[in-house]
């Protein structure tokens, strides 16, 4: 772990090469679905990169304000820096949740301010657009949130370019709206509108529908019994028929 330093800020962001150094600023109560589906995203390309005889394509390094371990929604989180201590990183990204951090850590905010004019890209996952925003690193960039957080969004930082999309990507600024998952139990071929319901009553809406229910089994053909067959049939075909409906 590289000294505490406050002059490293001047160097916290200039770096070229592989592979990229990529640090994860995680805020209480950041959401664990939202940091692994990040690290999950970077180690499949590293990955994809190795078995093609490639280099190693990213590191991952994790940060809070103050070096302290993180406590997620989920889970208690180590991590390797404070934000004074990072190393010269390609890319740094805010990773927070709710509550909205509309106001206070004024001290982050202050860094991430710092690094807005340095080479290298920042993003933020969540409400972590929010210390973006605060610190001026979002004035006429395309920019995204949380759908349900939109309106207040667009209202507090005007200058931002505020879309509903999934992912946004504009000059060094990645902003991604996060998300939150909900686990219902359920036949599809019996319980598809029970499902469905549950889900509207979680979220408030539905706007996409994936069909990805299917039973396939690791047998012959003409050896597998046809009860079994008649199920597969049953939540493959029938099973897709009950939800889209």
């Amino acid at each position: 772990m590289a000294s505490h330093n406050t002059t490293q800020v001047a160097t916290a962001l200039p770096r070229c090469g592989a592979p990229e150094q990529i640090a994860f600023v995680l805020l209480p109560n950041c959401s664990l679905m939202s940091l692994s589906s990040a690290l999950n995203a970077l180690t499949l390309a590293n990955a994809a990169s190795i078995a093609n005889q490639g280099p190693r394509l990213y590191d991952v390094m994790m940060a809070s304000f103050d070096g302290r371990p993180v406590v997620s929604n989920a889970a208690t989180i180590q991590v390797d820096f404070a934000v004074n201590q990072l190393p010269a990183l390609d890319g740094l990204f805010v990773i927070s949740d709710d509550p909205i951090p509309h106001s206070g850590h004024d001290a982050l905010v202050s860094f991430l301010a710092q690094l807005g004019s340095r080479p290298g890209c920042l993003g933020a996952i969540g409400s972590g657009a929010w210390l973006l925003a605060r610190a001026g690193l979002l004035e006429n960039c395309r920019a995204t949130v949380h759908w349900s957080h939109v309106p207040l969004f667009a209202a507090s930082f005007p200058h931002a370019i505020v879309s509903a999309n999934v992912f946004e990507a504009d000059h060094r600024r990645l902003t991604c709206a996060g998300g939150q998952a909900a686990f219902v139990a359920a036949d599809v071929t019996i319980d598809a509108a029970a499902m469905v319901a549950a889900t509207v009553a979680a979220f408030g809406r539905l706007d996409i529908l994936v069909n990805n229910a299917g039973i396939f089994y690791n047998a012959d053909a003409l050896a597998t019994p046809f009860d079994e067959w008649r199920r597969a049939f049953d939540v493959i075909f029938h099973g897709t028929l009950h939800c889209s409906r």
